[in-house]
């Protein structure tokens, strides 16, 4: 396989990046990794969630909504987007500290 004097070194260059930077491509592997397994942990309860539950945490997680925008967006007041927030929190708290059966 050939190659231009100019594609060695920016290939070259991108190798020393990566040296450079190993530790810090490393850290974030691991972070990516956690994040990763809390993204399973909630996806699991939310699959058990009742739809409007789910619908909140869509829009706010997945789509980055704040509570104005999903306000619009449902055609809802913010206190209603806002009382909808409580019972998401109480849902996932009771649901991730319910006693095994």
């Amino acid at each position: 396989m050939k190659v231009t004097y100019e594609q060695m070194k920016i290939e070259l260059s991108e190798i020393k990046t990566y040296y450079l930077m190993k530790k810090t491509f490393d850290k974030k592997v691991r972070d990516f990794e956690e994040t990763f397994r809390l993204l399973e942990k909630y996806l699991k309860v939310i699959n058990q969630a009742p739809t409007k539950i789910k619908g909140y945490f869509i829009e706010r997680y997945e789509n980055g909504s704040n509570a104005p925008q999903m306000a619009e967006k449902w055609g809802v007041s913010v206190s209603y987007v806002s009382k909808l927030k409580r019972e998401f929190f109480k849902f996932l708290y009771e649901y991730l500290n319910k006693e095994e059966k």
